[in-house]
Formats: C-alpha cells, structure tokens, sequence
C-alpha cells in the first residue's frame, strides 16, 4: 500500500520539478514560466520571486540528482508492487532494494529539510499589509506535504534498512 503511494509521490513530482522548480535554477529564456508564476501569484510564495542563494543550490541538486532519481524511483515501486512474493528470495535482489532503500533515505532528509526550512522561512516572515497571517497559513500548507510525506519516508526506509 505505502509503495504504491510512494510511486504516485514520484510520478507526480517529475511534472512539478520540471514545470515549477526547475525555474528557479534555469536561465530565462529556458524556464516555463507560467507554471511558477501562476504559483507565486495564487499563494504568494516570496521564496521564489527573490530566491536565495539556499534555495537555488536546491533547485539545482533537484533538477540534477533529484529528478533522475524519480524516474529511478518509479521503476522501483513499480517492481515493490507488482512483485511475486517468491521472487523477492534472491540475495541479489534483496541487496539491490537495501541499497535502493538507502538512496529513498538520501532523498527524504534532504527533501524534508529543505522544505522544513521553506516552512521555517515563510513562519518566520512578519505578515503585513501584502502578506498576511491568512497567506503565511496557506502558503505553509502548501508546503507541508513536501514535509510530511519525506520526513514519513525517512522513517519507513530507516526501518526498512534496519530489517
């Protein structure tokens, strides 16, 4: 059940850090912008209209190490839900998800504290007359999933590895 949820988790990533994220990181003349600034516009996300330096270094591992990742990812959970039970016996099989499992582990403390520091970012940032507290509450749950569901991932493949 968890698997074929992380599979979905990936699949609909690779749009977004394709249409979204990648624009942060880009030069102009390859960005898609219409995709990051209906999202600035629609949640008032300050983050990315003046990026810091933090969050292009993230942009960058994403669209980089991330993104590829993802695809690799979906073959994975592909296998994890469609699997016969039987086939999973191999040693070298059970070798190559162990060391699957530590590159999910990579991905979720590096995706779940990136986002926790956008959360940390948008909380810290006194609401005003263009940004108001109504925003700052949208605008962090907005990122919360991309919290949550890591941080959860980070957890089951701990476990995972530990078995």
């Amino acid at each position: 059940m968890i698997d074929s949820f992380y599979y979905y988790y990936f699949l609909i990533h690779i749009p977004i850090t394709i249409l979204v994220d990648a624009n942060i990181v880009l030069p102009k003349q390859y960005q898609i912008g219409f995709f990051l600034n209906y999202h600035i516009k629609q949640n008032k996300d300050f983050l990315l209209v003046d990026i810091p330096t933090w969050l292009k270094a993230a942009g960058w591992i994403e669209l980089i190490f991330q993104l590829p990742f993802f695809f690799i990812s979906l073959h994975y959970f592909s296998f994890l839900t469609t699997r016969p039970k039987k086939k999973l016996k191999k040693s070298d099989s059970k070798k190559k998800l162990a060391k699957y499992y530590v590159y999910c582990l990579i991905y979720a403390v590096i995706a779940s504290s990136t986002t926790l520091f956008c959360i940390y970012e948008i909380y810290s940032k006194s609401p005003s007359e263009q940004f108001t507290l109504q925003d700052k509450s949208k605008l962090i749950l907005y990122y919360l999933p991309t919290f949550l569901i890591p941080t959860y991932m980070m957890v089951d493949m701990t476990k995972r590895i530990s078995k």
